[in-house]
């Protein structure tokens, strides 16, 4: 053992390094990963009364072609829109101008629209009506046409009223036995006829007009409407007016955010990229009249760079917001243009980066739809340049039977001290995967500069007991970095490494 000069004290240390730190990189790059940063997999944690939390890095599980065809002319189609029924699980999609329904068997066309040609994620509307009797209607809305579909004769009718409001926003709203919807280019909110979708009256529209601006989208939290707006968010409910509208203002839950993106309804809560007027970008969520920020700065410095200022419903829907689940953990995810997923752990309230296909800065990390599979607990997703839906599978860890790379950088370590350390050995905290034999490593690789550069990775076998590795050099501060490719279930959570402290 080492010992240091009078007095003698032993300078030779065991630490263990926990993997508690979440991302933080100080750029909006995702080329450039010289901070803590968590790729492809999220925090589990376990709660014990009376007892230390415990905790492990968990890798996401991975996608595979479910053969559910998408019915794309060309794989670079979008998907326009889609919604799911939460009565059946039947999922509805529109790509280019038709929209066709998988119903748990087979993929069905339920309609062909005509009018402008959509293009983009959400540049198609869906709404769900109920009637006094019974009958559900699927209403889709491509801002110049609308139709409805009755879920039960699947049959599909176009509106041709004349004074339906046309061209309008592709969102609709249903609420006490109306459809609303905004018209273009106004602060105008109208609505059908009560108990009938296919019924306009001209005059029967209310105005958003707290700010002198346009109307872009329509959403729904708890019963009311809430109308955003190029300058605010305003809230409307179902007042029962004899004429006109149904709806009045509540002038009192005006929010002054701008809307950036696409809006998520998680239950009675909605996520979307918001900036106040002089503020950059962030994440909000809108749970009845409350509204607060959920992302940290580094997200809000990644999310500023992809919407910038802009407004208008064609870059709101291109920033497309989702939710999804996975290994019993409930999730948003944010397109950052074509190259990765931000990720939100709802109930961790931690942020992470997942790649989806086959690595960062490709068309394939896009996600354009996220619904439930029908038929098994999972999640369906669409990611650009799929022709058929793909399923993120908990007991798949790897994309369309490739690799995929999980990692985990920590923070910067010095072990309490700027003198020399001398590492003699560092050893892994993990699982032992169940390879049936074959072996499984991890790599490890280290940098003693700021993150600038990283050591050639070396490989430590996670398929043998308390996998290390020996000689590592001498070092001030250090950062590691831990990643892993094989397709096994792999959960980590610590270092433990021997050094020896030197004198200056």
């Amino acid at each position: 053992m080492a010992y240091s000069n009078s007095p003698e004290t032993s300078t030779y240390k065991s630490v263990n390094i926990e993997f508690t730190a979440t991302s933080w990189p100080r750029y909006n790059n995702a080329n450039i990963a010289r901070d803590p940063e968590v790729i492809n997999m999220f925090f589990d944690r376990n709660s014990n009364e009376n007892q230390t939390r415990d905790f492990v890095l968990t890798k996401r599980g991975g996608l595979s072609s479910t053969g559910i065809n998408l019915n794309k002319n060309t794989s670079t189609d979008r998907i326009n829109g889609y919604i799911q029924d939460p009565n059946n699980g039947l999922i509805y999609w529109s790509v280019n101008n038709k929209v066709w329904r998988y119903d748990g068997t087979s993929v069905d066309l339920i309609a062909t629209m005509g009018g402008t040609s959509p293009s983009g994620v959400g540049s198609v509307g869906f709404c769900f009506f109920l009637k006094s009797d019974g009958t559900r209607y699927l209403c889709i809305n491509n801002g110049t046409q609308l139709w409805y579909h009755d879920v039960s004769t699947l049959s599909a009718t176009q509106v041709t009223d004349v004074d339906y409001p046309t061209p309008t926003s592709p969102t609709m709203v249903f609420l006490d036995g109306y459809l609303f919807v905004i018209k273009s280019g106004t602060g105008d909110i109208y609505n059908s006829d009560l108990d009938d979708p296919s019924a306009w009256t001209a005059g029967n529209y209310v105005t958003a007009e707290i700010n002198p601006d346009l109307a872009l989208v329509l959403a729904k939290v708890k019963n009311y409407i809430v109308c955003f707006g190029a300058e605010g968010a305003e809230f409307f409910y179902d007042a029962a007016n004899t004429s006109g509208s149904p709806l009045s203002r509540n002038e009192s839950f005006y929010k002054p955010v701008i809307l950036q993106s696409s809006v998520c309804n998680v239950g009675d809560t909605l996520f979307f990229i918001g900036r106040y007027s002089t503020n950059s970008s962030q994440v909000f969520y809108l749970n009845g009249n409350e509204i607060k920020s959920i992302s940290p700065p580094w997200v809000d410095r990644y999310i500023s760079n992809l919407v910038g200022l802009s407004f208008g419903t064609d870059n709101i829907n291109e920033t497309h917001i989702f939710s999804f689940s996975s290994h019993g953990h409930h999730f948003i995810g944010i397109n950052v243009n074509t190259n990765f997923v931000l990720v939100y752990d709802l109930e961790e309230g931690f942020w992470y980066k997942w790649s989806f296909g086959d690595s960062f800065n490709t068309t394939n990390n896009r996600v354009e739809v996220s619904v439930k599979d029908i038929n098994e607990d999972q999640t369906l997703i669409v990611t650009g340049a799929q022709v058929n839906f793909s399923a993120l599978n908990d007991n798949t860890y790897r994309d369309f039977n490739t690799n995929f790379v999980c990692s985990y950088t920590a923070k910067d370590f010095d072990a309490e001290t700027f003198n020399w350390k001398m590492c003699h050995r560092v050893g892994l905290h993990c699982d032992y995967p169940s390879t049936g034999g074959a072996t499984s490593n991890v790599t490890i690789s280290w940098s003693d500069d700021d993150g600038n550069t990283f050591s050639t990775p070396r490989n430590i076998s996670v398929t043998t007991n308390n996998p290390y590795i020996t000689q590592c050099g001498r070092f001030r501060t250090r950062n590691w970095r831990i990643a892993y490719a094989d397709n096994y279930p792999f959960r980590m959570w610590g270092l433990s490494i021997d050094i020896n402290v030197g004198n200056i």
